[in-house]
């Protein structure tokens, strides 16, 4: 189905379903506006029902011709209400996903009046989500104006934190003698010895870039992944993609898969999912055997992961994404602001998950000082120590 009308200067068109958004990915592409940073954003991607079965997009013209592009797709998922890192309730939810907003250079868009009607037009929806919006971006300051225009109708709830990147050097031996002091240095490649040690001639890291590789790869992932604390603690990302073999090999054809194993004596002791998005890679999921801890496998995963970017430069960044964990902070070189939004559907459902988040954190909260001094414990019953 499409919904539109005579494009005239600023008309914003809606387009909904799969034959409609297979329809606009050529006046997309001529006008300038793909290929996407990245495949969640690519209309015939959505299409093919990876990201939901229910996707559409807005798309704002000016004479004629597309001067910006918003994707989105509305799915059934379970809504996670969390008293911290521990998610206490999963209540089924109608999500509208909305990808991000591409405007086409040296043009003016209209991407509040976007955001809006897409609110508005989109299929029945419980709460739309928006992650990893830059802060400056344009998008982010639209979620921002809609959280204090009470008028609209929705409740918004803005998480505001920092990324973590590794921005490439010169090589990588610039990058270390930049990044870390002689004595760190030394102790990283120490650790980086200590595993090839262990294993003379036995240690190996493969990279995965190619569809009829896949499968393989996504052996060694579930063979360590059943074994990490990640999975067990429900922080996986990988456990949670539907269609993930489909996708990954969609991926893989358009050129935007990089995964790693590092196998030690022939069985695989660490992985780490990437994706290609724009000029970066994205670290989107990681895991180790916790057998071989005293090794450190993930640490020289990581080591030699920007080894081989900065040898190859398929990218000039790699992006950690949010959160302060040890190793983010010892490897990454630069950080930026983002935000994830949550816009509350004004509905008596949409209203009980607000009310849900808004206790799940009043309580954590109260709890946090009570449960500092026994998360270290936790983390080590989780991991295996």
């Amino acid at each position: 189905m499409i919904i539109e009308a005579p494009p005239v200067t600023s008309t914003i068109w809606h387009y909904h379903g799969p034959r409609a958004l297979r329809a606009i990915a050529e006046p997309l592409r001529s006008a300038g506006l793909l290929p996407a940073p990245f495949l969640g954003m690519e209309p015939t991607f959505l299409a093919e029902g990876f990201e939901g079965d229910d996707p559409g997009a807005h798309v704002a013209y000016a004479d004629n011709r597309p001067t910006a592009y918003m994707p989105w797709v509305v799915r059934r998922a379970h809504f996670a209400v969390a008293v911290g890192p521990v998610v206490v309730l999963r209540p089924p939810s109608r999500q509208l996903r909305v990808f991000g907003c591409l405007a086409a250079e040296g043009q003016a868009s209209p991407t509040f009046e976007m955001l809006l009607d897409c609110l508005r037009e989109a299929p029945k929806w419980h709460v739309a989500r928006l992650f990893e919006l830059p802060a400056a971006s344009e998008l982010a300051r639209c979620v921002d104006r809609l959280a204090v225009e009470g008028r609209s109708g929705y409740h918004v709830s803005i998480d505001e934190f920092k990324t973590w990147q590794v921005t490439l050097a010169r090589d990588f031996e610039s990058y270390l003698k930049e990044q870390f002091s002689r004595k760190t240095r030394y102790n990283l490649k120490r650790e980086v010895r200590l595993l090839d040690e262990a294993a003379p001639g036995q240690v190996e890291v493969a990279i995965y870039t190619a569809p009829d590789r896949v499968s393989e790869f996504l052996r060694d992932v579930w063979t360590i992944g059943k074994l990490a604390y990640q999975w067990r603690l429900g922080l996986s990302r990988v456990a949670k993609i539907p269609r993930l073999a489909d996708r990954l090999t969609e991926l893989a054809r358009r050129g935007q898969l990089r995964g790693y194993v590092l196998r030690v004596r022939g069985a695989p002791a660490a992985y780490c999912l990437a994706t290609v998005r724009g000029t970066g890679l994205s670290y989107d999921d990681v895991g180790y055997d916790p057998r071989l801890a005293a090794l450190h496998p993930g640490k020289v995963l990581l080591y030699r992961i920007l080894e081989d970017l900065h040898a190859t430069r398929v990218v000039d960044e790699l992006e950690f994404g949010r959160g302060g964990a040890g190793y983010k902070i010892l490897f990454a070189n630069s950080s930026r602001r983002a935000i994830n939004g949550s816009i509350y559907a004004p509905t008596g459902y949409g209203r009980m998950l607000r009310a849900l988040v808004a206790t799940a954190d009043s309580a954590y909260r109260r709890l946090r000082p009570a449960l500092r001094p026994v998360m270290p414990y936790v983390k080590r019953t989780f991991r295996g120590a």
